[in-house]
C-alpha cells in the first residue's frame, strides 16, 4: 500500500472513531461506501 493510501485510511478511522453513536458512525460508513463504489462510474 502506498502512503497517500496509509494517510487516507488512518484519516477515515479517525473520523469514524470520532462520530459518537453507532448510528451516526454507520451512515459514515454507508456515505463513504457510496463515494468509493461510484468513483468507477460517470
Amino acid at each position: 500500500m502506498d502512503t497517500i493510501s496509509k494517510y487516507a485510511q488512518a484519516l477515515v478511522y479517525g473520523l469514524v472513531c470520532l462520530m459518537p453513536t453507532v448510528y451516526q458512525k454507520a451512515s459514515l460508513n454507508a456515505v463513504l461506501g457510496l463515494f468509493l463504489e461510484a468513483r468507477d462510474k460517470p
